[in-house]
Protein backbone atom coordinates (compact mmCIF):
# COMPACT_ATOMS: atom_id res chain seq x y z
CA UNK A 1 0.00 0.00 0.00
CA UNK A 2 1.18 3.51 -1.31
CA UNK A 3 -0.13 5.52 1.82
CA UNK A 4 -2.86 6.80 2.71
CA UNK A 5 -4.22 8.84 5.90
CA UNK A 6 -7.30 10.13 7.35
CA UNK A 7 -8.01 13.09 8.92
CA UNK A 8 -11.89 13.31 11.14
CA UNK A 9 -12.92 15.85 12.83
CA UNK A 10 -13.75 16.26 16.59
CA UNK A 11 -17.48 16.75 17.22
CA UNK A 12 -16.92 19.69 19.43
CA UNK A 13 -15.41 17.30 22.33
CA UNK A 14 -11.81 15.95 23.29
CA UNK A 15 -12.10 12.29 21.03
CA UNK A 16 -9.58 10.16 21.91
CA UNK A 17 -9.80 7.90 18.71
CA UNK A 18 -11.72 8.68 15.73
CA UNK A 19 -11.92 5.88 12.70
CA UNK A 20 -11.80 6.85 9.12
CA UNK A 21 -10.91 6.02 5.48
CA UNK A 22 -8.74 8.45 3.66
CA UNK A 23 -7.52 9.18 0.35
CA UNK A 24 -4.96 11.04 -1.27
CA UNK A 25 -3.48 12.29 -4.26
CA UNK A 26 -1.12 14.28 -5.85
CA UNK A 27 1.22 14.92 -9.13
CA UNK A 28 4.91 16.60 -8.30
CA UNK A 29 7.11 18.14 -10.88
CA UNK A 30 10.91 17.47 -9.90
CA UNK A 31 13.59 19.36 -11.37
CA UNK A 32 15.48 16.80 -12.88
CA UNK A 33 15.02 16.33 -16.10
CA UNK A 34 11.40 17.89 -15.41
CA UNK A 35 10.02 14.71 -14.72
CA UNK A 36 6.01 14.64 -13.51
CA UNK A 37 5.26 12.12 -10.52
CA UNK A 38 1.93 11.45 -9.51
CA UNK A 39 1.00 9.32 -6.09
CA UNK A 40 -1.62 8.45 -4.33
CA UNK A 41 -3.62 6.08 -2.41
CA UNK A 42 -6.65 4.60 -0.10
CA UNK A 43 -6.39 3.46 3.10
CA UNK A 44 -7.88 3.07 6.67
CA UNK A 45 -6.73 5.57 9.47
CA UNK A 46 -7.13 6.22 13.00
CA UNK A 47 -6.84 9.56 14.49
CA UNK A 48 -5.55 10.26 17.90
CA UNK A 49 -6.17 13.35 20.20
CA UNK A 50 -2.67 14.22 21.24
CA UNK A 51 -3.38 17.36 23.56
CA UNK A 52 -1.39 20.14 21.13
CA UNK A 53 -2.69 23.33 20.79
CA UNK A 54 -4.25 23.52 17.24
CA UNK A 55 -2.22 25.18 14.79
CA UNK A 56 -5.09 26.40 13.30
CA UNK A 57 -6.19 28.97 15.43
CA UNK A 58 -5.48 27.55 18.71
CA UNK A 59 -8.86 26.65 19.10
CA UNK A 60 -9.47 23.88 17.89
CA UNK A 61 -8.16 19.78 18.37
CA UNK A 62 -4.96 18.43 17.44
CA UNK A 63 -5.12 14.89 16.07
CA UNK A 64 -2.18 12.57 15.00
CA UNK A 65 -3.30 10.59 12.03
CA UNK A 66 -1.94 7.30 11.97
CA UNK A 67 -2.43 4.57 9.00
CA UNK A 68 -2.98 1.34 9.76
CA UNK A 69 -0.38 -0.91 8.25
CA UNK A 70 -1.73 -4.30 7.82
CA UNK A 71 -5.58 -4.14 7.35
CA UNK A 72 -6.62 -7.13 5.74
CA UNK A 73 -3.76 -9.28 8.44
CA UNK A 74 -6.11 -11.97 10.40
CA UNK A 75 -5.53 -11.96 13.52
CA UNK A 76 -2.41 -10.14 13.60
CA UNK A 77 -2.24 -7.05 16.13
CA UNK A 78 -3.04 -3.76 13.62
CA UNK A 79 -0.04 -2.02 12.57
CA UNK A 80 0.01 1.87 13.27
CA UNK A 81 2.51 4.20 11.39
CA UNK A 82 2.03 7.46 12.18
CA UNK A 83 2.00 9.84 9.07
CA UNK A 84 0.97 13.03 9.97
CA UNK A 85 -1.37 15.58 12.00
CA UNK A 86 -4.35 16.78 11.48
CA UNK A 87 -5.81 20.75 13.54
CA UNK A 88 -9.70 21.60 13.47
CA UNK A 89 -9.96 25.36 14.07
CA UNK A 90 -12.52 26.35 16.31
CA UNK A 91 -15.98 25.81 15.49
CA UNK A 92 -14.90 22.75 13.60
CA UNK A 93 -15.76 23.58 10.31
CA UNK A 94 -12.44 23.79 9.13
CA UNK A 95 -8.89 22.37 9.12
CA UNK A 96 -4.99 22.56 8.13
CA UNK A 97 -3.25 19.17 7.86
CA UNK A 98 0.58 17.75 7.17
CA UNK A 99 1.69 14.51 6.48
CA UNK A 100 4.94 12.44 5.29
CA UNK A 101 4.86 10.16 2.46
CA UNK A 102 6.86 8.08 1.28
CA UNK A 103 8.36 6.12 -1.77
CA UNK A 104 7.52 9.21 -4.40
CA UNK A 105 7.71 7.46 -6.97
CA UNK A 106 7.00 3.93 -5.46
CA UNK A 107 10.23 1.64 -4.85
CA UNK A 108 12.65 5.15 -4.34
CA UNK A 109 13.39 6.96 -1.09
CA UNK A 110 12.41 10.10 -1.97
CA UNK A 111 9.44 11.07 0.48
CA UNK A 112 7.20 14.47 -0.03
CA UNK A 113 5.57 16.76 2.96
CA UNK A 114 2.32 17.82 2.67
CA UNK A 115 0.15 20.46 3.45
CA UNK A 116 -3.39 20.70 3.58
CA UNK A 117 -6.32 22.92 4.32
CA UNK A 118 -10.15 23.15 3.96
CA UNK A 119 -13.53 23.04 5.13
CA UNK A 120 -14.86 19.58 7.81
CA UNK A 121 -18.69 18.94 6.79
CA UNK A 122 -21.00 17.56 9.76
CA UNK A 123 -18.04 17.19 11.97
CA UNK A 124 -17.05 13.79 10.13
CA UNK A 125 -15.78 14.32 6.61
CA UNK A 126 -12.54 16.38 5.57
CA UNK A 127 -11.86 17.28 1.84
CA UNK A 128 -9.16 19.81 1.13
CA UNK A 129 -9.67 22.15 -1.30
CA UNK A 130 -5.76 23.34 -0.96
CA UNK A 131 -2.81 21.34 -0.68
CA UNK A 132 0.79 20.77 -2.28
CA UNK A 133 4.00 18.54 -1.43
CA UNK A 134 7.19 19.19 -1.26
CA UNK A 135 9.39 16.37 -2.76
CA UNK A 136 13.30 15.50 -1.10
CA UNK A 137 15.30 12.80 -1.66
CA UNK A 138 17.11 11.07 0.58
CA UNK A 139 19.52 13.23 1.16
CA UNK A 140 17.13 15.71 2.27
CA UNK A 141 17.53 17.30 -0.86
CA UNK A 142 14.42 19.63 -2.35
CA UNK A 143 13.77 18.33 -5.68
CA UNK A 144 10.17 19.04 -6.53
CA UNK A 145 6.95 20.45 -5.83
CA UNK A 146 3.13 19.39 -6.59
CA UNK A 147 1.03 21.31 -8.96
CA UNK A 148 -1.84 20.35 -6.55
CA UNK A 149 -2.10 17.91 -3.73
CA UNK A 150 -5.49 16.61 -2.63
CA UNK A 151 -6.42 15.08 0.76
CA UNK A 152 -10.39 13.79 1.73
CA UNK A 153 -11.18 11.76 5.25
CA UNK A 154 -14.55 10.41 5.92
CA UNK A 155 -15.26 9.07 9.31
CA UNK A 156 -16.05 5.10 9.31
CA UNK A 157 -16.46 2.29 12.26
CA UNK A 158 -13.63 0.34 11.23
CA UNK A 159 -14.91 -3.09 13.49
CA UNK A 160 -15.81 -4.74 9.80
CA UNK A 161 -13.74 -3.27 7.62
CA UNK A 162 -10.71 -4.19 8.92
CA UNK A 163 -9.01 -8.01 10.01
CA UNK A 164 -6.15 -6.82 11.85
CA UNK A 165 -6.95 -6.87 15.97
CA UNK A 166 -6.72 -2.59 17.22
Amino acid sequence: MLFAFGVPVAHAQNLDIVEGQAQFKTTIYTHADAMQVKAGGKGYVVLFENGSVSQCDGLGYSYDIALIENPDEVGAACVLTQIGVLDTCSGETSAVGIIDVDEIPEGTTNYAICYFNGPVKNYQNFSSKGGECDLYDAGDIWIGISKNAILKFKEKDLANKIKCTP
